[in-house]
């Protein structure tokens, strides 16, 4: 899920060392994984959005966001996971 943050321009390296990301279409800091968007708290847009009073309250959540994730990776980009440990050499 995409929060978007209010982050002073002189602040975004901060913000981004935090986990922010820049959306250049709407010109904006955002997270979309609730450790990010905890330790950017002094940037929320308060009140929070139900959506996002509901994200924060569900532990499973980020998890489930993580793994989807992966998951994704794996399938995508294979070389990226190490090298193969299955006992064979495929070269050879």
């Amino acid at each position: 899920m995409k929060v978007f943050l209010r982050v002073p321009y002189e602040l975004r390296r901060q913000a981004k060392a935090m986990g922010a990301h820049w959306d250049p279409t709407a010109r904006k800091w955002y997270t979309i994984t609730r450790g990010a968007f905890l330790r950017c708290k002094h940037w929320w847009i308060v009140p929070l959005d139900r959506k996002v009073s509901d994200w924060l309250k569900d532990p499973i959540s980020e998890q489930r966001y993580h793994d989807a994730m992966q998951q994704w990776h794996k399938e995508h980009h294979p070389s990226k996971f190490g090298r193969d440990v299955s006992g064979e050499n495929p070269k050879q």
